[in-house]
């Protein structure tokens, strides 16, 4: 399908002579479409630990540069060469290949394959996806596991590894919200990130040092219904030997090690499961109840003033470099014009 050239702006992750990556606005050309892809008019994406890795020039995402990052969005449908979306719908990306295989949406205009494409319910606002996004779209896998194999009368909390990281963060606050107690684990836990959780009324923290060590047994004293590990390596293995009879450990990330040495005891003598999820693998049916659930959602307005923060596209680099660092809490949505 030919197509007058759409020029859209985009932000850059560009590789230099010294091999140094940098940020940088420039444009993307689009002049044509294949059968059943969409072009999307962009109204709002959000920032990821796997774009922040990308403009690092993490060689195991993308190796071919300049490339424009961003794994979420949510815009309008603005031209389609797909039956199943006509201009004007209100869709949504999340949980796909985006900004990995194919430029990604901190970009005006994005073309996508339709089948990478979801519409989202009449009353999910495209701001409000993007308080999920990705993240919150794993979240949501994760806590529905909870739900399927565990009362939220247990007497023992859940433990959330990677606490102040996006999947970990939106458990956290769903499963509270659910009826769940929940402990989090973060990373050089100070004066900064006590205040941030509180803040959010997640009272009960724990430093992931405690956890990232080789446990001495193959079981320890029981602390933990269950576990949503974003980490792996020893901090899972610890995890595993401190669940409860019944309990179960999601397995969602790797940030750590992708590997991880423990007994089998844990899953003999205390019937103990490990669930992995992969996101990008859900089903239609699976991916229509995430989007009711996202629509359904109503975070308190004061987490919500406090969690997300809404940037302009125009801004980026301009107003706040910060939004990229490893070490930034909470969540920054783009907002495009």
């Amino acid at each position: 399908m030919k197509l007058i050239t759409i020029k859209s702006k985009a932000l850059f992750v560009k590789k230099n002579k010294n091999k140094k990556f940098k940020l940088e606005y420039d444009y993307l050309f689009f002049d044509s479409l294949n059968k059943d892809e969409v072009i999307i008019k962009t109204k709002y994406a959000s920032v990821n630990f796997k774009d922040k890795l990308i403009i690092d020039g993490n060689p195991g995402l993308v190796r071919k540069f300049p490339w424009v990052p961003g794994i979420d969005l949510s815009g309008e449908i603005y031209l389609s060469n797909n039956k199943n979306f006509q201009k004007g719908q209100k869709v949504i990306v999340v949980a796909r290949p985006l900004g990995v295989k194919i430029n990604g949406s901190f970009s005006e205009f994005v073309k996508v394959p339709g089948e990478w494409v979801d519409k989202i319910p009449s009353k999910l606002s495209l701001k409000k996806s993007m308080y999920f996004g990705t993240a919150g779209f794993t979240a949501i896998l994760a806590c529905n596991l909870i739900q399927k194999n565990l009362s939220n009368k247990s007497n023992f909390p859940i433990l959330i590894t990677a606490a102040s990281g996006g999947v970990g963060l939106l458990s956290s606050i769903i499963l509270k919200k659910l009826g769940y107690e929940v402990i989090v684990s973060t990373s050089n836990l100070g004066k900064n990130k006590i205040d941030f959780f509180n803040k959010i009324d997640i009272k009960n923290q724990i430093d992931t040092k405690t956890l990232n060590k080789d446990s001495v047994f193959p079981l320890n004293t029981t602390k933990y219904s269950a576990v949503i590990d974003n980490l792996g390596g020893k901090v899972l293995s610890t995890s595993l030997s401190n669940i409860n009879n019944k309990g179960i450990l999601v397995s969602i990330g790797n940030i750590l090690d992708q590997r991880f040495n423990a007994s089998l005891l844990p899953l003999i003598l205390r019937n103990i499961s490990i669930l992995g999820i992969n996101a990008e693998s859900t089903t239609k049916s699976k991916r229509k109840y995430i989007f009711k659930f996202m629509e359904d959602f109503v975070f308190e307005k004061n987490i919500q003033d406090f969690l997300f923060k809404k940037i302009k596209f125009s801004k980026l680099l301009s107003q706040n470099k910060s939004i990229f660092k490893q070490n930034k809490l909470g969540k920054t949505i783009i907002e495009f014009d």
